[in-house]
Protein backbone atom coordinates (compact mmCIF):
# COMPACT_ATOMS: atom_id res chain seq x y z
CA UNK A 1 0.00 0.00 0.00
CA UNK A 2 1.46 3.57 -1.08
CA UNK A 3 1.61 6.07 1.50
CA UNK A 4 -1.55 8.37 0.42
CA UNK A 5 -3.75 9.17 2.98
CA UNK A 6 -6.51 6.33 3.66
CA UNK A 7 -9.93 7.86 1.42
CA UNK A 8 -13.14 6.95 1.98
CA UNK A 9 -16.48 8.87 1.55
CA UNK A 10 -16.05 9.29 5.48
CA UNK A 11 -12.98 11.38 5.32
CA UNK A 12 -14.41 13.63 3.20
CA UNK A 13 -17.08 14.11 5.66
CA UNK A 14 -15.40 14.62 8.41
CA UNK A 15 -16.19 15.53 11.54
CA UNK A 16 -19.21 13.48 11.57
CA UNK A 17 -21.81 12.37 14.01
CA UNK A 18 -22.01 8.38 14.42
CA UNK A 19 -25.05 7.64 17.21
CA UNK A 20 -23.11 9.16 20.79
CA UNK A 21 -19.98 9.81 18.90
CA UNK A 22 -18.41 12.56 16.75
CA UNK A 23 -15.69 10.55 14.26
CA UNK A 24 -13.15 13.07 13.85
CA UNK A 25 -10.65 11.32 11.79
CA UNK A 26 -10.10 8.32 9.68
CA UNK A 27 -7.56 6.16 10.47
CA UNK A 28 -7.47 3.36 8.22
CA UNK A 29 -10.45 1.43 5.88
CA UNK A 30 -9.83 -2.10 4.78
CA UNK A 31 -11.70 -4.83 3.25
CA UNK A 32 -13.80 -5.00 6.39
CA UNK A 33 -13.98 -1.84 8.28
CA UNK A 34 -12.99 1.76 8.98
CA UNK A 35 -10.99 2.90 11.80
CA UNK A 36 -12.11 6.04 13.27
CA UNK A 37 -10.39 8.48 16.15
CA UNK A 38 -13.62 10.05 17.81
CA UNK A 39 -14.84 11.40 20.55
CA UNK A 40 -17.01 10.42 23.01
CA UNK A 41 -18.92 13.19 25.06
CA UNK A 42 -21.61 13.14 27.32
CA UNK A 43 -23.96 15.39 29.91
CA UNK A 44 -21.87 17.62 32.31
CA UNK A 45 -19.19 18.36 29.72
CA UNK A 46 -17.38 14.60 30.02
CA UNK A 47 -15.14 13.79 26.80
CA UNK A 48 -12.84 11.36 26.00
CA UNK A 49 -11.06 9.92 22.66
CA UNK A 50 -11.57 7.20 21.43
CA UNK A 51 -11.32 4.26 18.53
CA UNK A 52 -14.41 3.42 16.83
CA UNK A 53 -13.96 0.60 14.35
CA UNK A 54 -17.28 0.46 11.96
CA UNK A 55 -18.04 -2.68 10.30
CA UNK A 56 -18.27 -1.91 6.30
CA UNK A 57 -21.74 -2.33 4.17
CA UNK A 58 -20.88 -5.52 2.63
CA UNK A 59 -20.61 -7.77 5.83
CA UNK A 60 -23.07 -5.68 8.08
CA UNK A 61 -25.87 -6.85 5.42
CA UNK A 62 -24.44 -10.75 6.65
CA UNK A 63 -27.04 -11.04 9.78
CA UNK A 64 -24.42 -14.28 11.02
CA UNK A 65 -21.31 -12.87 10.55
CA UNK A 66 -22.70 -9.53 12.58
CA UNK A 67 -24.14 -11.72 15.20
CA UNK A 68 -21.01 -13.20 15.84
CA UNK A 69 -18.68 -9.86 15.39
CA UNK A 70 -20.99 -8.70 17.98
CA UNK A 71 -21.39 -11.78 20.71
CA UNK A 72 -17.25 -12.01 20.49
CA UNK A 73 -16.88 -8.13 20.80
CA UNK A 74 -19.51 -8.67 24.13
CA UNK A 75 -17.14 -11.20 25.40
CA UNK A 76 -14.58 -8.63 24.79
CA UNK A 77 -16.30 -6.31 27.16
CA UNK A 78 -15.83 -8.46 30.03
CA UNK A 79 -12.26 -8.55 30.25
CA UNK A 80 -11.32 -5.73 32.53
CA UNK A 81 -7.26 -5.87 33.62
CA UNK A 82 -4.40 -3.28 33.55
CA UNK A 83 -2.90 -5.23 30.76
CA UNK A 84 -5.81 -5.50 28.39
CA UNK A 85 -7.10 -2.88 26.25
CA UNK A 86 -10.07 -1.90 27.39
CA UNK A 87 -13.68 -2.25 24.95
CA UNK A 88 -16.13 0.77 25.86
CA UNK A 89 -19.19 0.11 23.68
CA UNK A 90 -20.31 -2.17 21.33
CA UNK A 91 -23.01 -2.03 19.18
CA UNK A 92 -25.08 -1.11 15.91
CA UNK A 93 -26.04 2.34 14.66
CA UNK A 94 -28.80 1.47 11.83
CA UNK A 95 -27.47 -1.19 9.61
CA UNK A 96 -23.41 -0.71 10.99
CA UNK A 97 -22.17 -2.69 13.44
CA UNK A 98 -19.04 -0.90 15.38
CA UNK A 99 -17.25 -1.42 18.47
CA UNK A 100 -15.31 1.66 21.00
CA UNK A 101 -11.74 0.91 21.60
CA UNK A 102 -9.29 2.44 24.18
CA UNK A 103 -7.05 4.46 22.41
CA UNK A 104 -3.19 3.97 23.14
CA UNK A 105 -0.30 6.17 23.18
CA UNK A 106 2.64 4.04 22.14
CA UNK A 107 4.09 1.20 19.41
CA UNK A 108 2.71 -2.18 19.16
CA UNK A 109 5.91 -4.69 20.03
CA UNK A 110 6.04 -5.38 16.27
CA UNK A 111 6.94 -1.35 15.48
CA UNK A 112 9.00 -1.03 19.00
CA UNK A 113 11.04 -4.25 18.39
CA UNK A 114 12.28 -2.82 14.88
CA UNK A 115 14.10 0.03 16.38
CA UNK A 116 16.37 -2.53 18.23
CA UNK A 117 16.98 -5.43 20.42
CA UNK A 118 15.16 -4.67 23.70
CA UNK A 119 16.74 -4.62 26.68
CA UNK A 120 16.57 -8.04 28.70
CA UNK A 121 14.53 -5.99 31.52
CA UNK A 122 12.24 -4.97 29.45
CA UNK A 123 11.40 -7.62 27.50
CA UNK A 124 10.77 -9.31 30.62
CA UNK A 125 8.51 -6.98 31.75
CA UNK A 126 6.39 -6.72 28.58
CA UNK A 127 6.39 -10.76 28.51
CA UNK A 128 5.08 -11.06 32.29
CA UNK A 129 2.45 -8.17 31.95
CA UNK A 130 0.76 -10.12 29.08
CA UNK A 131 0.83 -13.40 30.84
CA UNK A 132 -1.17 -11.56 33.57
CA UNK A 133 -3.54 -10.32 31.33
CA UNK A 134 -3.77 -13.93 29.87
CA UNK A 135 -4.45 -15.08 33.59
CA UNK A 136 -7.29 -12.82 33.55
CA UNK A 137 -8.70 -13.90 30.38
CA UNK A 138 -8.23 -17.78 30.86
CA UNK A 139 -10.02 -17.91 34.15
CA UNK A 140 -12.80 -15.15 33.36
CA UNK A 141 -16.47 -16.69 33.72
CA UNK A 142 -20.32 -15.46 33.30
CA UNK A 143 -22.60 -14.17 35.88
CA UNK A 144 -23.50 -17.92 36.99
CA UNK A 145 -19.47 -18.67 37.53
CA UNK A 146 -19.05 -20.75 34.86
CA UNK A 147 -16.12 -20.63 32.47
CA UNK A 148 -15.83 -18.55 29.46
CA UNK A 149 -13.35 -20.37 28.40
CA UNK A 150 -11.40 -17.42 26.23
CA UNK A 151 -8.10 -18.24 24.12
CA UNK A 152 -6.80 -15.22 22.29
CA UNK A 153 -5.08 -17.39 19.29
CA UNK A 154 -3.44 -14.75 18.53
CA UNK A 155 -0.74 -13.33 20.25
CA UNK A 156 1.77 -11.57 18.47
CA UNK A 157 3.83 -8.60 18.41
CA UNK A 158 1.06 -7.35 16.67
CA UNK A 159 -1.23 -7.48 19.32
CA UNK A 160 0.84 -6.10 22.10
CA UNK A 161 0.79 -2.14 22.50
CA UNK A 162 3.64 -0.70 24.85
CA UNK A 163 2.66 2.51 25.83
CA UNK A 164 5.13 5.75 26.61
CA UNK A 165 4.09 5.36 29.75
CA UNK A 166 5.22 2.02 29.95
CA UNK A 167 1.79 0.50 30.03
CA UNK A 168 1.59 -2.54 28.33
CA UNK A 169 -1.89 -3.59 26.23
CA UNK A 170 -2.68 -6.94 25.26
CA UNK A 171 -5.38 -6.91 22.16
CA UNK A 172 -7.76 -8.46 19.94
CA UNK A 173 -9.49 -10.62 22.04
CA UNK A 174 -12.61 -12.19 21.28
CA UNK A 175 -12.72 -11.99 17.16
CA UNK A 176 -10.49 -15.60 16.86
CA UNK A 177 -13.80 -17.30 16.10
CA UNK A 178 -14.94 -14.30 13.81
CA UNK A 179 -11.20 -14.89 11.59
CA UNK A 180 -11.74 -18.27 11.24
CA UNK A 181 -14.96 -17.58 9.44
CA UNK A 182 -13.52 -15.04 6.79
CA UNK A 183 -12.47 -16.84 3.39
CA UNK A 184 -9.89 -14.40 2.86
CA UNK A 185 -7.71 -14.63 5.47
CA UNK A 186 -4.83 -16.49 3.73
CA UNK A 187 -4.40 -12.45 2.28
CA UNK A 188 -5.02 -11.35 5.29
CA UNK A 189 -2.69 -10.17 8.79
CA UNK A 190 -2.95 -14.08 9.33
CA UNK A 191 -0.58 -14.81 7.39
CA UNK A 192 2.06 -13.00 8.69
CA UNK A 193 1.05 -14.30 12.24
CA UNK A 194 1.81 -18.37 11.14
CA UNK A 195 5.25 -17.85 12.92
CA UNK A 196 2.94 -17.75 16.16
CA UNK A 197 0.88 -20.10 16.23
CA UNK A 198 1.09 -23.41 18.38
CA UNK A 199 1.51 -26.73 16.51
CA UNK A 200 -1.78 -27.91 17.82
CA UNK A 201 -3.46 -24.47 15.72
CA UNK A 202 -2.26 -26.17 12.39
CA UNK A 203 -2.64 -30.23 13.19
CA UNK A 204 -6.76 -29.49 14.01
CA UNK A 205 -6.56 -31.39 17.53
CA UNK A 206 -8.30 -28.06 19.42
CA UNK A 207 -6.46 -25.31 21.62
CA UNK A 208 -6.63 -24.10 25.50
CA UNK A 209 -4.98 -21.67 27.14
CA UNK A 210 -1.61 -23.31 26.89
CA UNK A 211 -1.92 -22.49 22.87
CA UNK A 212 -1.68 -18.89 24.14
CA UNK A 213 1.68 -19.66 26.05
CA UNK A 214 3.32 -21.03 23.20
CA UNK A 215 2.44 -18.07 21.26
CA UNK A 216 3.89 -15.79 24.11
CA UNK A 217 7.05 -18.27 24.79
CA UNK A 218 7.91 -17.47 20.83
CA UNK A 219 7.37 -13.47 21.42
CA UNK A 220 9.79 -13.53 24.53
CA UNK A 221 12.18 -15.59 22.74
CA UNK A 222 12.35 -13.24 19.64
CA UNK A 223 12.52 -10.08 22.46
CA UNK A 224 15.34 -11.96 23.83
CA UNK A 225 17.34 -12.46 20.62
CA UNK A 226 16.70 -10.08 19.34
CA UNK A 227 15.52 -11.90 15.65
CA UNK A 228 12.30 -14.45 14.22
CA UNK A 229 12.46 -17.63 15.89
CA UNK A 230 10.22 -18.98 12.97
CA UNK A 231 10.11 -17.09 9.95
CA UNK A 232 10.52 -18.32 6.56
CA UNK A 233 9.88 -17.95 2.42
CA UNK A 234 6.42 -19.91 3.10
CA UNK A 235 3.50 -20.11 5.26
CA UNK A 236 3.59 -24.09 4.62
CA UNK A 237 7.92 -24.36 5.64
CA UNK A 238 6.64 -21.84 8.53
CA UNK A 239 4.18 -24.39 9.73
CA UNK A 240 6.45 -27.09 9.66
CA UNK A 241 9.32 -25.59 11.06
CA UNK A 242 7.05 -25.02 14.23
CA UNK A 243 5.73 -28.83 13.98
CA UNK A 244 9.09 -30.26 13.47
CA UNK A 245 12.27 -28.36 14.03
CA UNK A 246 14.23 -28.09 17.17
CA UNK A 247 14.19 -24.90 18.34
CA UNK A 248 17.39 -23.26 18.28
CA UNK A 249 19.09 -22.30 22.22
CA UNK A 250 18.42 -18.65 23.13
CA UNK A 251 22.05 -18.83 23.92
CA UNK A 252 23.00 -19.88 20.82
CA UNK A 253 22.13 -16.27 19.65
CA UNK A 254 22.40 -14.11 22.42
CA UNK A 255 25.51 -15.34 24.16
CA UNK A 256 25.90 -15.08 28.09
CA UNK A 257 22.19 -15.55 28.48
CA UNK A 258 21.80 -17.37 31.71
CA UNK A 259 20.83 -20.65 32.02
CA UNK A 260 17.70 -19.88 34.22
CA UNK A 261 16.24 -17.78 32.18
CA UNK A 262 17.18 -20.01 28.65
CA UNK A 263 14.96 -22.61 30.64
CA UNK A 264 12.33 -20.13 31.07
CA UNK A 265 11.96 -18.94 27.55
CA UNK A 266 12.11 -22.18 26.28
CA UNK A 267 9.84 -24.35 28.56
CA UNK A 268 6.48 -23.02 26.77
CA UNK A 269 7.52 -23.38 23.10
CA UNK A 270 7.37 -27.10 23.78
CA UNK A 271 5.65 -29.22 20.85
CA UNK A 272 3.07 -31.02 23.26
CA UNK A 273 1.12 -28.44 25.47
CA UNK A 274 1.49 -30.72 28.14
CA UNK A 275 4.94 -30.12 28.27
CA UNK A 276 4.40 -26.55 28.63
CA UNK A 277 3.60 -24.24 31.47
CA UNK A 278 -0.05 -25.46 32.77
CA UNK A 279 -1.04 -22.11 32.90
CA UNK A 280 -0.64 -18.46 32.42
CA UNK A 281 -0.19 -16.74 35.98
CA UNK A 282 2.42 -20.42 36.24
CA UNK A 283 4.18 -18.32 33.22
CA UNK A 284 3.81 -15.17 35.15
CA UNK A 285 5.18 -16.12 38.36
CA UNK A 286 8.02 -17.32 36.96
CA UNK A 287 9.05 -14.61 34.79
CA UNK A 288 7.93 -11.85 37.67
CA UNK A 289 10.44 -14.66 40.03
CA UNK A 290 13.12 -14.31 37.84
CA UNK A 291 13.64 -9.87 37.96
CA UNK A 292 13.28 -10.37 41.11
CA UNK A 293 16.25 -12.47 41.89
CA UNK A 294 18.08 -10.99 39.28
CA UNK A 295 17.96 -7.73 39.65
CA UNK A 296 17.13 -6.35 36.31
CA UNK A 297 15.95 -3.07 34.96
CA UNK A 298 12.39 -4.22 34.58
CA UNK A 299 10.07 -1.85 35.99
CA UNK A 300 7.04 -0.17 34.22
CA UNK A 301 9.18 3.17 34.11
CA UNK A 302 12.16 1.30 32.35
CA UNK A 303 9.71 0.00 29.57
CA UNK A 304 8.27 3.42 29.23
CA UNK A 305 12.11 5.26 28.82
CA UNK A 306 13.10 2.86 26.34
CA UNK A 307 9.78 3.66 24.61
CA UNK A 308 10.44 7.51 24.75
CA UNK A 309 13.90 7.18 24.30
CA UNK A 310 13.74 4.69 20.53
CA UNK A 311 11.31 6.68 19.00
CA UNK A 312 13.40 9.22 18.13
CA UNK A 313 14.42 6.59 15.38
CA UNK A 314 11.24 6.69 13.76
CA UNK A 315 9.00 9.09 12.54
CA UNK A 316 5.69 10.54 14.13
CA UNK A 317 4.31 8.23 11.61
CA UNK A 318 4.62 5.22 13.52
CA UNK A 319 1.48 3.36 15.25
CA UNK A 320 -0.41 0.34 16.02
CA UNK A 321 -1.66 0.61 12.40
CA UNK A 322 1.33 1.31 10.74
CA UNK A 323 0.90 -1.38 8.13
CA UNK A 324 -2.23 1.21 6.66
CA UNK A 325 -1.84 4.51 5.57
CA UNK A 326 -3.08 6.37 8.59
CA UNK A 327 -4.44 9.74 8.92
CA UNK A 328 -4.49 11.17 12.40
CA UNK A 329 -6.21 14.97 13.19
CA UNK A 330 -5.89 16.92 16.55
CA UNK A 331 -7.72 20.18 16.99
CA UNK A 332 -6.52 21.15 13.45
CA UNK A 333 -6.60 20.46 10.06
CA UNK A 334 -5.70 17.11 8.89
CA UNK A 335 -2.11 16.73 8.64
CA UNK A 336 -0.84 14.43 5.41
CA UNK A 337 1.32 11.84 5.88
CA UNK A 338 4.41 12.05 3.66
CA UNK A 339 7.00 9.36 3.36
CA UNK A 340 10.64 9.99 4.20
CA UNK A 341 12.99 11.14 1.84
CA UNK A 342 14.72 8.37 0.41
CA UNK A 343 18.58 7.71 1.20
CA UNK A 344 21.08 7.43 -1.72
CA UNK A 345 22.48 4.80 0.57
CA UNK A 346 21.72 3.10 3.81
CA UNK A 347 24.04 2.90 6.63
CA UNK A 348 23.77 -1.00 7.45
CA UNK A 349 22.73 -4.01 6.22
CA UNK A 350 20.21 -6.10 7.60
CA UNK A 351 17.97 -8.95 5.94
CA UNK A 352 15.20 -6.12 5.53
CA UNK A 353 16.90 -2.88 5.83
CA UNK A 354 14.22 -0.73 7.46
CA UNK A 355 13.37 2.49 6.05
CA UNK A 356 15.52 5.78 7.09
CA UNK A 357 13.95 8.33 9.14
CA UNK A 358 14.47 12.43 8.60
CA UNK A 359 14.50 14.66 12.24
CA UNK A 360 10.77 15.69 13.33
CA UNK A 361 10.29 18.88 12.45
CA UNK A 362 6.75 20.66 13.53
CA UNK A 363 4.93 17.41 14.46
CA UNK A 364 4.22 16.14 17.13
CA UNK A 365 6.25 13.04 18.72
CA UNK A 366 3.28 11.12 19.69
CA UNK A 367 2.41 7.53 18.28
CA UNK A 368 -1.04 6.90 18.63
CA UNK A 369 -1.31 3.26 18.41
CA UNK A 370 -5.57 1.85 18.27
CA UNK A 371 -6.84 -0.42 21.35
CA UNK A 372 -7.73 -3.34 19.43
CA UNK A 373 -7.46 -5.12 15.67
CA UNK A 374 -10.82 -6.28 16.08
CA UNK A 375 -10.80 -8.17 12.12
CA UNK A 376 -7.57 -9.87 10.21
CA UNK A 377 -8.19 -8.35 6.66
CA UNK A 378 -8.63 -4.98 8.38
CA UNK A 379 -5.62 -3.71 6.30
CA UNK A 380 -5.31 -5.15 3.38
CA UNK A 381 -1.17 -4.42 3.05
CA UNK A 382 -0.63 -6.19 6.62
CA UNK A 383 -0.23 -9.41 5.02
CA UNK A 384 3.34 -8.03 2.98
CA UNK A 385 4.27 -5.96 5.83
CA UNK A 386 4.03 -8.46 9.09
CA UNK A 387 6.49 -10.50 7.18
CA UNK A 388 9.73 -7.82 7.79
CA UNK A 389 12.10 -8.83 10.00
CA UNK A 390 13.09 -6.56 13.15
CA UNK A 391 16.95 -4.79 12.51
CA UNK A 392 19.85 -7.63 12.69
CA UNK A 393 21.55 -6.97 16.30
CA UNK A 394 25.25 -7.22 14.47
CA UNK A 395 24.83 -5.05 11.12
CA UNK A 396 27.37 -4.72 9.02
CA UNK A 397 28.25 -1.47 7.17
CA UNK A 398 27.07 -0.78 3.81
CA UNK A 399 30.18 1.31 2.39
CA UNK A 400 33.66 0.75 3.96
CA UNK A 401 34.83 2.35 6.41
CA UNK A 402 37.40 5.84 6.45
CA UNK A 403 40.36 4.71 8.46
CA UNK A 404 41.10 6.55 11.75
CA UNK A 405 44.28 8.62 10.51
CA UNK A 406 45.10 7.98 14.79
CA UNK A 407 42.91 5.80 15.98
CA UNK A 408 42.43 6.37 19.65
CA UNK A 409 42.12 3.26 22.13
CA UNK A 410 38.85 2.55 23.69
CA UNK A 411 38.23 4.28 27.00
CA UNK A 412 35.63 2.94 29.48
CA UNK A 413 33.84 6.31 30.66
CA UNK A 414 33.09 6.70 34.66
CA UNK A 415 30.40 9.16 34.85
CA UNK A 416 28.00 8.68 37.95
CA UNK A 417 24.51 8.05 37.59
CA UNK A 418 22.27 11.34 37.33
CA UNK A 419 20.43 11.64 40.88
CA UNK A 420 17.29 9.96 41.02
CA UNK A 421 18.20 7.93 37.85
CA UNK A 422 17.12 4.61 37.96
CA UNK A 423 19.44 1.50 37.48
CA UNK A 424 19.69 0.77 33.47
CA UNK A 425 17.76 3.76 32.44
CA UNK A 426 18.61 7.29 30.69
CA UNK A 427 19.59 10.07 31.99
CA UNK A 428 16.71 12.07 33.46
CA UNK A 429 17.61 14.98 31.12
CA UNK A 430 17.50 12.85 28.20
CA UNK A 431 14.11 11.59 27.84
CA UNK A 432 12.36 12.90 25.15
CA UNK A 433 15.19 15.50 24.05
CA UNK A 434 14.12 15.29 21.10
CA UNK A 435 10.65 16.00 20.36
CA UNK A 436 9.65 18.88 18.69
CA UNK A 437 7.32 21.36 20.07
CA UNK A 438 3.61 20.20 19.33
CA UNK A 439 2.31 21.80 16.70
CA UNK A 440 -1.63 20.68 17.66
CA UNK A 441 -1.73 17.89 14.80
CA UNK A 442 -0.17 15.03 13.95
CA UNK A 443 0.19 12.46 11.28
CA UNK A 444 0.77 8.88 11.94
CA UNK A 445 0.98 5.22 10.52
CA UNK A 446 2.87 6.45 7.03
CA UNK A 447 5.76 4.33 6.48
CA UNK A 448 8.46 4.14 3.21
CA UNK A 449 7.22 2.03 0.28
CA UNK A 450 9.42 -0.85 -0.86
CA UNK A 451 9.97 0.38 -4.24
CA UNK A 452 13.05 2.82 -5.16
CA UNK A 453 14.84 0.97 -2.21
CA UNK A 454 18.64 1.90 -2.70
CA UNK A 455 21.05 -1.13 -3.47
CA UNK A 456 22.98 -2.53 -0.90
CA UNK A 457 26.83 -2.84 -0.98
CA UNK A 458 27.89 -5.22 1.59
CA UNK A 459 31.64 -4.64 3.40
CA UNK A 460 33.35 -6.10 5.96
CA UNK A 461 32.65 -5.08 9.62
CA UNK A 462 34.98 -2.83 11.10
CA UNK A 463 36.80 -3.74 14.02
CA UNK A 464 37.49 -0.31 15.38
CA UNK A 465 36.14 2.91 15.65
CA UNK A 466 36.00 4.84 12.61
CA UNK A 467 35.13 8.29 11.46
CA UNK A 468 35.92 11.02 9.04
CA UNK A 469 39.10 12.11 9.37
CA UNK A 470 39.41 16.14 9.75
CA UNK A 471 42.01 16.33 6.91
CA UNK A 472 40.03 13.56 4.41
CA UNK A 473 37.58 15.22 2.10
CA UNK A 474 35.14 17.79 3.07
CA UNK A 475 37.47 18.96 5.84
CA UNK A 476 36.78 22.33 5.29
CA UNK A 477 33.34 21.71 6.17
CA UNK A 478 33.36 19.96 9.20
CA UNK A 479 32.43 21.89 12.22
CA UNK A 480 30.18 24.40 10.58
CA UNK A 481 26.48 23.25 10.93
CA UNK A 482 24.95 20.44 11.69
CA UNK A 483 25.72 16.54 10.37
CA UNK A 484 23.83 13.82 10.14
CA UNK A 485 25.66 10.34 11.82
CA UNK A 486 24.66 7.04 11.51
CA UNK A 487 26.25 4.24 13.94
CA UNK A 488 26.31 0.73 14.82
CA UNK A 489 27.81 -1.21 17.62
CA UNK A 490 28.56 -4.83 18.52
CA UNK A 491 26.94 -5.83 21.07
CA UNK A 492 24.09 -3.12 20.51
CA UNK A 493 24.04 -0.04 23.27
CA UNK A 494 21.97 3.28 23.61
CA UNK A 495 23.81 6.03 22.56
CA UNK A 496 24.65 9.21 24.18
CA UNK A 497 26.17 12.85 22.88
CA UNK A 498 26.82 15.32 25.61
CA UNK A 499 24.32 13.61 27.83
CA UNK A 500 21.30 13.74 25.79
CA UNK A 501 20.37 10.30 24.45
CA UNK A 502 20.61 9.72 20.61
CA UNK A 503 18.71 6.60 20.59
CA UNK A 504 19.31 2.36 20.58
CA UNK A 505 21.76 0.74 17.87
CA UNK A 506 21.40 0.41 14.95
CA UNK A 507 20.83 4.52 14.82
CA UNK A 508 20.33 5.86 11.62
CA UNK A 509 19.80 9.54 10.53
CA UNK A 510 20.35 11.30 13.27
CA UNK A 511 21.47 14.99 13.39
CA UNK A 512 24.15 16.00 15.54
CA UNK A 513 26.57 19.21 15.74
CA UNK A 514 29.56 19.15 13.50
CA UNK A 515 32.81 18.83 14.08
CA UNK A 516 34.80 16.37 16.86
CA UNK A 517 32.66 14.73 19.23
CA UNK A 518 32.55 11.85 22.10
CA UNK A 519 29.65 9.68 21.68
CA UNK A 520 29.68 7.50 24.76
CA UNK A 521 27.69 3.96 24.44
CA UNK A 522 25.98 2.30 27.64
CA UNK A 523 25.74 -1.43 27.40
CA UNK A 524 23.35 -3.83 28.38
CA UNK A 525 25.20 -4.37 31.65
CA UNK A 526 25.42 -0.50 31.94
CA UNK A 527 29.22 -0.49 31.18
CA UNK A 528 29.72 2.89 29.26
CA UNK A 529 32.72 2.80 26.90
CA UNK A 530 33.27 6.48 24.82
CA UNK A 531 34.46 6.81 21.44
CA UNK A 532 35.61 9.74 19.30
CA UNK A 533 34.08 10.60 16.08
CA UNK A 534 34.47 13.98 14.29
CA UNK A 535 30.58 14.68 11.96
CA UNK A 536 30.55 15.99 8.54
CA UNK A 537 28.89 18.73 7.47
CA UNK A 538 29.17 17.92 3.52
CA UNK A 539 27.56 14.28 3.92
CA UNK A 540 26.63 11.28 6.33
CA UNK A 541 29.38 9.94 9.18
CA UNK A 542 29.07 6.49 8.93
CA UNK A 543 30.76 4.48 12.31
CA UNK A 544 30.79 1.44 13.45
CA UNK A 545 32.32 0.49 16.86
CA UNK A 546 33.52 -2.75 18.36
CA UNK A 547 32.94 -2.06 22.02
CA UNK A 548 34.15 -5.79 23.12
Amino acid sequence: MTSRPATSSGQRGLPQRFGRYELTSLIARGGMAEIFVATQRSEGGFSRRVVVKRILPHLGCDPEFTRMFLDEARIAMRLSHPHIAHTYDVGKEGDEAFIVLELVDGPSLRDLSKRGRLPEGVALRIAADVAAALSHAHRLTDDAGHPLAIVHRDVSPHNILVGRDGSVKLIDFGIAKARTQLHDTESGSLKGKFAYMAPEQFQGSGVDPRTDLFSLSVVLWEMLAGQRLFKHESAPETMRAICSDDRPRLSSVRPGTAAALERLAHKGLERLPANRWSDAERFAIALEEHIARTGVAASSIHVGQHVRATEDRVSSSSGTLADAPTLIEIGGAAAVPTPPPTQSATPFAAERTPPSVGPRRGVVGLAISVGVGVLAGLVAAAASLSDREPPAITARPMVSPVPLSHPAPAQTASAPAAPGRLPGSAPSESVGAAQAPSTGRTAVGTRATKAGAPATVRARPATRETHAPADGPGASTVGRGPGRLFVNTRPWSRVYLRGRLLGTTPLGNVEVPGGPQRLTFELEDHTKVSRPVTIRTDGPTKAFFELR
